[in-house]
């Protein structure tokens, strides 16, 4: 069975919209549907794809109304599918044949690269019982669409290495070497200052959701574990209640007691979730998991920090949220942008003190009107030990 996904014809049609979207946001959404279907997502789901591609390419509101519209025209035009097959991909120079089931039926012209003239190829996506016929780009860009770069990952795990003194010489103690002089009477030799000494940085310990609405953000998470390889990896769903995984398919599980091997002295945690964001509504059994957990990890680090890859303002009203309120000096949480990412170094590496913004929705001004949520009230052992 061979089923085309429509990701580069929704991809054409949000651009012939002037929807604000490029060739590396289309990478992003292709490589997390790639794993997603690695890891037993059904490619025949429209609505499950076009869940993933809103997840990744809509930023507001005006965008989701652009998005709703070339998806409906989308399933319109679908209804009289053509049988054109896909294209095969060509890997190390070996071609893998397509047969069509009908002889009339001929494969489609490859586009061409702005700029360079050459047919861009597609992959053909191998599972166990379907073969899934994808326009996807094999070229991967690097510089894929992260709001924070690889470079800016980089650096970020470098200010979590043994940082070298900035002075190798000895520095004479001025005032030691003259209550010395008076003590003698005399100037013998000059008393030096404590040779400085590598600090020793805190160990990173991270925490990373995984499957449903992270789905997207599996190529994320897949860089920043190769890039701070030297932390200490864990995985998770939605929130850690018993176990938490060595693997991103969630199967080498341990007992969440295992954090209690972790010194609160020389730890930082960094939790990567949505927090439910995604998913545009609140979960009351979602955020007491929250509570409970963020307990147990507050008791066994130094500092938290939760970093959620969606905007702000795509938190109002949901479970992230309600989280963002539970500790939000003790483990704050802050969005994927540039800014907020070098907010949260700081507060993870040093302890610095931070102001976030408030969670408002884009685009709205809260002018002679007040909105009324009823906050959930915090359980006692909060209240009484925060």
């Amino acid at each position: 069975m061979t089923t085309a996904l429509p990701l580069l014809k929704l991809f054409e049609q949000l651009k012939k919209a002037d929807f604000p979207l490029g060739i590396d946001q289309y990478n992003f959404a292709v490589e997390a549907l790639t794993q997603s279907i690695e890891d037993g997502f059904d490619p025949t789901n429209f609505d499950k794809i076009k869940y993933l591609c809103q997840a990744v390419w809509v930023k507001s509101p005006e965008e989701q109304h652009q998005f709703d519209t070339c998806w409906q025209e989308l399933i319109l035009s679908s209804k009289n599918p053509d049988k054109t097959p896909p294209t095969p991909i060509e890997k190390g120079g070996n071609l893998d044949k397509y047969t069509p089931e009908n002889p009339d039926d001929t494969p489609p012209t490859p586009i061409e690269k702005e700029g360079d003239g050459e047919p861009e190829e597609y992959l053909t996506i191998e599972t166990q019982n379907l073969q899934v016929g994808t326009a996807i780009s094999v070229n991967w860009q690097e510089r894929c669409y992260f709001p924070v770069t690889r470079q800016q990952l980089r650096e970020g795990w470098e200010t979590f290495k043994p940082q070298r003194p900035k002075t190798f010489f000895k520095e004479i103690d001025i005032p030691a070497t003259v209550e010395q002089i008076t003590k003698d009477g005399f100037f013998i030799k000059p008393v030096f200052a404590p040779t400085q000494t590598l600090e020793i940085p805190p160990k990173v310990l991270l925490l990373l959701d995984q499957k449903g609405s992270m789905a997207p953000f599996h190529p994320l998470c897949r860089h920043w574990v190769n890039l701070w390889s030297g932390a200490t990896v864990y995985y998770f769903h939605n929130c850690p209640t018993d176990s938490l995984y060595r693997d991103p398919q969630l199967r080498q599980g341990e007992d969440i007691e295992i954090l209690s091997e972790f010194s609160p002295k020389n730890t930082v945690a960094l939790i990567i979730s949505d927090a439910g964001a995604a998913k545009q509504r609140s979960v009351p059994d979602r955020w007491d998991e929250t509570v409970e957990f963020l307990n147990l990890l507050t008791d066994t680090v130094s500092r938290v920090a939760w970093l959620n890859p969606l905007p702000r303002h795509r938190w109002l009203d949901t479970t992230a949220e309600d989280i963002a309120k539970i500790y939000p000096k003790q483990v704050p949480m802050f969005a994927l942008n540039p800014a907020e990412y070098q907010k949260m170094l700081r507060w993870l590496r040093w302890g610095d003190s931070f102001s976030n913004s408030p969670i408002t929705k884009q685009g709205c001004f809260k002018v002679g009107w007040k909105r009324v949520k009823k906050e959930r009230s915090l359980p006692g052992k909060i209240k009484s030990d925060r």
